[in-house]
């Protein structure tokens, strides 16, 4: 839903891909007025007292909250959906209760209407250019808890799991740092924009398929699956309407394909892009975090 509201309200503007010269660089400079190249200044930190259930950290604008159980087994990186409230998951699901019981804090970004692009270009619409980038997440986010509370470390005992847009970015956050996490989960997400040619969302990131192909194969996680081997959850409902559940099921064949030793879970099942499918997935994503923890 949130996506179509999307494309309703942009697609007054489709007519102007037209107007975006092929003869641009491909490689045009990363606006450098992006929320992760904000003043040092206007960055707010809170410190993390685990005696408080839930903290929340402002870097340069944004907002992430953190919940810690009594006793702190693991970490998952929680990523929304495309332009959901960070907060969903608690609010709309027994995620974070059932996390926190069993010892996993909950590291909660807002990351608004990201489609953890890793830059943008000169096609890009103003619109996506207000965005976060992947960038913001690993050198700015991951980076900051890591020194100066460490947490999220290589070594510890770190997942992630995203939905919809939000498993999309999952995925690559996955590629990007292979070995930081002991294992992820994806729930009803895109992994191959390559098959979604006429998704405005991406258009609107890296202008038009036709045009730009190479682009649409740069933050795609079937290109990089090469760097994808640690422990999976795939689900996706059977009747969902938003995301085709072919790209779920996609990425399970090539990661069977690419790394047959993997550890893959799927679970497809009946349901829709909502979070009546998505907390039905919350215990067995929970059970599956917790069976990669040393006993």
């Amino acid at each position: 839903m949130q996506r179509l509201l999307f494309y309703l309200s942009i697609f007054i503007l489709i007519g102007n891909l037209a107007c975006n010269s092929t003869s641009i660089s491909e490689q045009s400079k990363i606006n450098n007025d992006s929320i992760e190249h904000r003043n040092e200044s206007k960055r707010k930190t809170y410190s993390l007292y685990k005696e408080h259930k839930t903290q929340t950290i402002e870097l340069y604008g944004v907002k992430v909250d953190i919940k810690f159980p009594d006793t702190v087994k693991g970490y998952i990186m929680v990523l929304p959906g495309w332009n959901f409230p960070r907060y969903d998951w608690c609010n709309q699901s027994k995620l974070c209760e059932k996390a926190l019981k069993q010892g996993l804090a909950l590291i909660m970004p807002e990351m608004g209407e990201s489609i953890y692009a890793s830059q943008f270009y000169s096609q890009t619409w103003d619109k996506m250019r207000k965005t976060l980038t992947r960038r913001w997440l690993t050198d700015t986010l991951i980076k900051y808890l890591q020194d100066s509370f460490g947490i999220l470390k290589a070594g510890q005992n770190n997942f992630i799991m995203g939905l919809s847009t939000g498993a999309h970015g999952s995925g690559l956050i996955v590629e990007d740092n292979p070995h930081l996490f002991k294992a992820c989960a994806l729930l009803s997400g895109d992994y191959d924009q390559t098959a979604l040619p006429m998704d405005l969302v991406f258009i609107a990131t890296y202008g038009r398929y036709q045009q730009f192909p190479q682009r649409w194969k740069t933050d795609n996680v079937v290109s990089e699956i090469h760097n994808f081997s640690i422990p999976v959850f795939i689900g996706h409902g059977l009747q969902d309407p938003i995301i085709p559940i072919s790209q779920s099921k996609m990425l399970e064949k090539k990661l069977k394909e690419l790394h047959p030793k993997q550890i893959i879970v799927t679970s497809y099942l009946p349901g829709r892009h909502d979070y009546k499918f998505w907390d039905l997935q919350s215990q067995p994503i929970l059970s599956f975090f917790s069976d990669q923890i040393p006993k």
